[in-house]
């Protein structure tokens, strides 16, 4: 483990947004909500997957370890003066949410309307 040296690699995201993502994703772009989370996460490429790559354009996403990882390296003050203890952490509204949350607990926490998903069931998860 003290060996453990990852380069920074940006991933990749392979699935298609439905609109229902999109609209979400540019709601929670303008009122300024943070996804934080790390190159290597895999609950954060989940999370990325789950909007999917349309709508990912649209999130702010901060990369708290941008230079790569390795033991002793420290994440990004932006993510640490948050108060990060998992990845990905949603900073909506002042509050502070960690883990993978689904399209209805991002609908409820930044206040967009889920009547918007109504008209089509299979866009909500």
């Amino acid at each position: 483990m003290d060996n453990i040296n990852l380069p920074y690699f940006p991933t990749e995201i392979t699935s298609e947004s439905t609109p229902f993502a999109i609209s979400l994703a540019k709601h929670l772009n303008s009122i300024g909500a943070k996804m934080y989370g790390a190159f290597w996460c895999s609950h954060c490429l989940e999370q990325k997957e789950m909007f999917g790559r349309e709508a990912a354009k649209h999130l702010n996403y901060v990369e708290c370890f941008p230079n790569g990882f390795k033991k002793g390296t420290l994440m990004e003050k932006s993510c640490a003066e948050v108060g990060i203890e998992g990845f990905p952490t949603w900073v909506i509204n002042g509050k502070v949410l960690s883990g993978e949350l689904e399209f209805s607990e991002l609908a409820e926490a930044s206040g967009f309307p889920l009547d918007k998903a109504t008209q089509s069931p299979n866009l909500v998860q």
